[in-house]
């Protein structure tokens, strides 16, 4: 790591920025911390006494603003915690997301070596203005399913055929609760062995099984979480990664579809308003970016990134990481977790700054990677909003993409 007194002079002052903005000013405004932790009892509480999780939970507890279930119709059933009280679920569940926590950045300290622990949990938390730990207040599951899916790409990273066929298994197992996270699957496919791919596309279509078996088995409420997903375009909860980027050029630059909504979360919408076929071409464009990235990422296969082979392993995990991020639909603070560290360690690789020397031709890298620096580590937006990520992201990816042509010409 780059050990620069600048580098820890920045870290620093996003921790303090992070205690000062993300928890005292939260609790001195009334809004609490982990917000999303009761979505998790009390859809599956009201399910069990009125039959339907499905619609608002406000009623349920104090402590949840107007959230609904979003998730399978057999989680109402799994996620059943009625038998403790909700002090109890809360503190269950915040042990647990804090243990998930500790479990990726352990996870992590071992795929890039080259950080203590220590480094890893602060690059980790504090990067991109402290979003990953805002995520990590938000209380949402996924911090716990990412230590899932970080062990299956340890896993993965280990080279071992057993290892590797258990590996791909647990980067599945989340995607059964968000389907959205089977595009982890590009990672260990840039890394795996050949005769190991075919493992992947037996797995693929895992979650996609598991949505038609609940449609299958439970139908009337499979129709209510249809509607509850629906309607987040219009409730202003579509995130900020390549969905909304791609309904903001579509909407207000080739004026081909309507907006999302924005703002603050809100389940009121006129049914008049919800027209099919509003967002169509959002999605078609949508699947175009999934392809193009998957395809560009797939060739890293093909190239040498580094002479030395775990450093190789450890950059195309690194951009592969970067690609997912990408294309993750519905990018929320939650989902930050995993990238901060790799995109860290891109940015300070000698790959990235040979690349940067070779596209700009210039001598020197010190500059451009300084600024890249500021901008992954810095804190600079105290109010949580984390549009400016996406871009940052995208730029990485392409400058990494980019030096790979140069370097392999």
């Amino acid at each position: 790591m780059n050990n620069s007194f600048f580098l820890r002079l920045i870290i620093l002052s996003a921790v303090l920025s992070s205690l000062y903005f993300r928890i005292y000013k939260n609790i001195t405004t009334s809004k609490d911390l982990f917000w999303d932790t009761m979505v998790y009892y009390c859809g599956p509480l009201i399910f069990n006494q009125q039959g339907s999780g499905y619609g608002k939970l406000i009623e349920c507890s104090k402590d949840l603003s107007d959230f609904k279930f979003v998730y399978l119709p057999i989680y109402l059933r799994l996620l059943d915690f009625s038998f403790v009280s909700q002090e109890i679920f809360q503190i269950i569940w915040l042990i647990l997301l804090s243990a998930s926590i500790v479990l990726i950045i352990f996870i992590l300290s071992k795929i890039y070596t080259d950080f203590t622990f220590l480094n890893c949990l602060l690059i980790s938390l504090f990067s991109f203005s402290a979003i990953p730990f805002y995520g990590y207040l938000s209380g949402n599951i996924s911090n716990i399913l990412y230590a899932i899916t970080a062990a299956g790409i340890l896993m993965s990273f280990s080279g071992k055929r057993n290892l590797i066929t258990f590996g791909l298994i647990l980067i599945t197992i989340p995607s059964l609760f968000k389907i959205h996270m089977i595009l982890f699957i590009m990672v260990p496919l840039v890394i795996i062995p050949t005769s190991e791919i075919r493992k992947i596309f037996i797995l693929l279509p895992m979650p996609f099984l598991m949505i038609l078996t609940n449609k299958y088995l439970y139908p009337i409420e499979f129709e209510l979480l249809k509607s509850n997903i629906q309607i987040l375009p219009y409730v202003g909860d579509m995130g900020v990664g390549s969905l909304q980027v791609i309904n903001y050029l579509n909407s207000n630059i080739l004026n081909l579809t309507d907006s999302f909504s924005s703002g603050r979360h809100n389940w009121e919408v006129n049914q008049n308003a919800m027209e099919k076929g509003k967002f169509f071409l959002d999605y078609v464009f949508y699947i175009i970016l999934i392809l193009l990235v998957f395809l560009k990422t797939y060739s890293l296969r093909l190239k040498t990134l580094s002479k030395d082979l775990l450093s190789d392993k450890k950059l195309k995990v690194s951009i592969a990481l970067i690609a997912t991020l990408m294309i993750i639909p519905r990018l929320k603070q939650y989902d930050m977790i995993l990238f901060s560290l790799p995109a860290f360690y891109l940015i300070n690789s000698s790959f990235f700054k040979d690349s940067m020397e070779n596209l700009f031709n210039i001598l020197d890298s010190k500059l451009i990677v300084q600024s890249f620096n500021i901008l992954v580590l810095g804190f600079y937006v105290i109010s949580g909003d984390n549009y400016f990520i996406y871009p940052v992201i995208v730029l990485i990816y392409i400058l990494c993409i980019k030096g790979i042509k140069k370097e392999n010409l």
